[in-house]
């Protein structure tokens, strides 16, 4: 319940899911090729662990507010449907102690508006 607030997003076809050692330009997180040799289509019915980043933000949380993270399967104003046609794909996320998620939260400590403070 209660208002949600849009903080960033991130991209990421499940194809280009390989993480490279090598990333092109400074990165925080995980680090993708997106080269055609490093794409991989998802094998059906196999769960597969998905590491991405979101672009970096800053935004001061209050105590007990909650962060939620959406996932869309899709984006039709950036790119074209994958597969093109027939029936849309259906993913699972799972969680629980057998098949854990989870997101991480780089966080700094809170300093005045004067002072300027970066990311560990």
């Amino acid at each position: 319940t209660g208002e949600a607030f849009y903080l960033t997003e991130g991209v990421l076809r499940l194809i280009h899911r390989a993480i490279t050692e090598e990333p092109v330009y400074p990165h925080f997180g995980p680090a993708h090729s997106f080269l055609k040799r490093d794409a991989k289509p998802l094998p059906q019915g196999r769960i597969v662990r998905i590491s991405t980043t979101l672009l970096a933000t800053s935004a001061r949380v209050p105590k007990d507010y909650r962060l939620r993270l959406r996932l869309t399967g899709a984006d039709s104003a950036s790119f074209a449907r994958y597969p093109a046609d027939g029936e849309a794909p259906t993913w699972h996320v799972y969680r629980g102690p057998t098949r854990p998620s989870s997101l991480t939260v780089p966080m700094a400590p809170y300093v005045s508006d004067s002072q300027p403070v970066s990311a560990p």
